[in-house]
């Protein structure tokens, strides 16, 4: 009974918790000029989170941006792209890159949403300037988490197009499913105990 209680323990630990899982999406791979996510879409799919493009896309050619297969949607529509939290696990944004046309320095603007509340963005850049250089492309940091998914809204203003590369996420258990880790780590801490006793 004690052998099967220390099994049971530790099947319980390790079911609940899983490392922190993610990745960096760099489009690799990716059609050009195709108004579907290619591999790009499954690529990075795990029982964690779930990449779902939900707008067109098209690829540059390498010789006119600053970035190397990247992103952007098609001209006066946004680019949306969608993390979703599965499996007891929550998702954080931890941030992206934007790169310019070669000579050109275009306003864009992201939304970063919250999947439970598509109507209020959490964070909100307003109209900025990107810059083309060929050396160098800004990060923008998020660091975001949600229980129920993030959105990357990535709005071209003024028909021009904004690529996107380099989106960082992460998949970090949820309280609930720590508290479980911790129920099964004292199940075992305790039979240990009463072991140590009964062995004096």
């Amino acid at each position: 009974m004690k052998k099967f209680f220390d099994m049971l323990c530790l099947a319980v630990m390790f079911a609940a918790t899983g490392e922190a899982r993610g990745g960096v999406i760099t489009f690799d791979g990716g059609a050009p000029n195709n108004s579907t996510p290619a591999i790009w879409q499954t690529a990075y799919d795990t029982s964690i989170v779930d990449v779902q493009f939900n707008s067109g896309y098209f690829s540059w050619n390498t010789a006119y941006n600053d970035l190397v297969n990247v992103a952007y949607g098609p001209a006066l529509n946004p680019l949306i792209i969608d993390f979703v939290a599965l499996g007891g696990f929550a998702v954080q944004l931890n941030s992206f890159d934007l790169g310019n046309y070669l000579g050109r320095a275009d306003q864009t603007r992201y939304k970063i949403f919250d999947l439970a509340n598509l109507a209020t963005p959490v964070i909100d850049s307003g109209d900025f300037t990107v810059t083309y250089s060929a050396t160098s492309h800004p990060t923008f940091n998020v660091n975001y988490t949600s229980f129920t998914g993030i959105r990357i809204e990535l709005k071209p203003d003024f028909g021009q197009e904004i690529g996107i590369d380099n989106i960082s996420f992460t998949g970090v258990p949820e309280p609930v499913t720590m508290a479980i880790w911790g129920i099964g780590a004292c199940g075992i801490g305790l039979v240990t105990r009463r072991k140590k006793m009964q062995s004096v």
